[in-house]
C-alpha cells in the first residue's frame, strides 16, 4: 500500500505571508523542460527518470519531434527559457542544432547536466550556438570520487567556465541531512566563487518512483536547511513559489545573497524582488528567469534606495570592499531550495506553479513525476 505523507514548515520559521510569492502561472511561466535523451553515464540513487532502475532503456528522441515540443511549449506557455534535461543533454547528437533552433525562436537555453563530457572544446561550441546556463549536478551520492575530489572538480570547472562568462556557472546538489552532507563547506565554496557562479540549488531527496513508499521529507530538515541558509549568507528568503493544496508551504524558496570580495555585504529582499520581477515581466512580456551575468553596477542600486536593506547593501559595499579596491564588483547569487511534490489523501501536492513542467502526449504535466504519469497514474495541474 502507497504511504501518503505530507508536511507543513514552521511559520515561526518562515512566514510566507510576508515573503514574494511569484506570479508564475501555468500558462504564463518563465521555464518548461525538454528531454532530448535519457542516456546517461551515472546511475545517481533515487533518479527521478528511472536511469538508475534495472530495465532502463536509454533512447534519444527525434529531433524534428523536439522541435515540434520546443514551438508548442512557446505558443501555449510564454516561456523565455527551455532547460534541457534527461538523462545528460551533452550526450544528445543533435544538442547544438536543437539550441540553435531555440535561440532562433528567441528562447534562451540552460542544460541540466552532470559535466562527465564537458570540456573547453564543447564548452566553446555550446557558447557558439547561445547556450545561457549549465547547471551542473555533482553531489557525494553519485560515484565520483571522495568529497576532496569533487571539491577540486569544482574548482576546475569554475576555473573553466570564468574564460567564458556569456555562459552562467551553476550547480546542483542532493541532499539529505544538513551536517552529514557537509553543506557548510559547499556553501564557503559557493560564496568563495561567486564572481562565476550564479546558481546554487539543493533539492532534498525523494524516492519519487518508488510504487511502495513515499519518502517523508522531516519537517525538521527543512527548518535546519533554512536556519543553516539564512545564518551562513545572511540573507532571508527574497520568494518562494506555492503548493497546490497546502498553499502556506513553499514548495521552492529562493534567497539572493549579494557578495564582495568573496563575502556577503547584503542581499536582495522580497519587496525588491518583487518590485524587479514584476517590472521584467511588464516591460518585457515574460517572466524574468535567467540574465546574461551575475554582476550588479553599484549604480543599479540607487533605483532601490528608498528600501532600507538596499541602502545598507550599498554602504557595505562602499565601506567594506570599493574603497579597499576600486576594482572589487558586486555579484548575486540565486539559491534556490527545492522541497518537491508530496501525496496527500487529496491527491499529489504539486509545486505552484510548477517551473519545470514539459509536454508528455501534448498535455502540461511535472517532469518529475513523469514516470509515474507512464505507468498511467493520473497527475495534472
Amino acid at each position: 500500500m502507497l504511504i501518503i505523507m505530507s508536511y507543513q514548515i514552521n511559520k515561526a520559521m518562515i512566514d510566507v505571508d510576508k515573503i514574494y510569492r511569484t506570479k508564475w502561472e501555468t500558462l504564463d511561466n518563465a521555464n518548461a523542460m525538454v528531454e532530448p535523451t535519457t542516456f546517461c553515464q551515472l546511475k545517481c540513487p533515487k533518479c527521478y527518470r528511472g536511469v538508475n532502475l534495472l530495465g532502463h532503456c536509454p533512447k534519444h528522441r527525434d529531433f524534428n519531434d523536439l522541435k515540434k515540443e520546443i514551438d508548442s511549449l512557446v505558443s501555449m506557455r510564454n516561456i523565455e527559457t527551455v532547460t534541457l534535461g534527461g538523462g545528460d543533454p551533452l550526450l544528445y547528437p543533435e544538442l547544438l542544432e536543437l539550441i540553435s533552433y531555440c535561440r532562433k525562436n528567441k528562447v534562451k537555453v540552460r542544460i541540466c547536466t552532470n559535466a562527465v563530457a564537458l570540456d573547453r572544446e564543447l564548452l566553446i561550441q555550446l557558447k557558439n550556438v547561445g547556450t545561457s546556463e549549465i547547471l551542473i549536478h555533482l553531489d557525494k551520492y553519485q560515484d565520483r570520487g571522495d568529497e576532496n575530489e569533487q571539491f577540486q572538480l569544482r574548482e576546475n570547472l569554475c576555473e573553466l567556465f570564468r574564460e567564458f562568462p556569456e555562459i552562467n556557472l551553476g550547480f546542483m546538489t542532493m541532499i539529505q541531512e544538513v551536517k552529514s552532507d557537509n553543506l557548510d563547506r559547499l556553501a564557503s565554496f559557493y560564496i568563495e566563487n561567486a564572481d562565476i557562479i550564479r546558481l546554487v540549488s539543493f533539492i532534498f531527496t525523494k524516492d519519487i518512483n518508488n510504487v511502495q513508499v513515499q519518502n517523508k521529507v522531516i519537517t525538521e530538515k527543512l527548518e535546519e536547511l533554512i536556519d543553516f541558509l539564512s545564518k551562513k549568507y545572511s540573507c532571508k528568503p527574497a520568494a518562494y513559489f506555492g503548493k497546490k493544496i497546502n498553499k502556506k508551504t513553499p514548495s521552492w524558496l529562493i534567497f539572493v545573497p549579494i557578495f564582495s570580495d568573496k563575502k556577503t555585504i547584503g542581499y536582495v529582499d522580497s519587496f525588491i524582488y518583487g518590485i524587479s520581477s514584476n517590472l521584467a515581466r511588464f516591460i518585457k512580456g515574460k517572466h524574468w528567469f535567467l540574465t546574461n551575468k551575475n554582476t550588479i553596477r553599484p549604480w543599479k542600486l540607487f533605483f532601490g534606495i528608498f528600501n532600507q536593506n538596499t541602502r545598507m547593501t550599498l554602504w557595505r559595499y562602499i565601506r567594506e570592499s570599493f574603497l579597499k579596491n576600486f576594482s572589487n564588483r558586486m555579484h548575486y547569487q540565486i539559491i534556490t531550495v527545492n522541497f518537491g511534490p508530496d501525496l496527500t489523501t487529496d491527491g499529489w501536492d504539486l509545486c505552484d506553479p510548477c517551473p519545470d513542467a514539459m509536454l508528455y502526449k501534448g498535455k502540461l504535466v511535472p517532469s518529475c513525476l513523469l514516470e509515474r504519469i507512464k505507468k498511467g497514474e493520473k497527475i495534472t495541474f
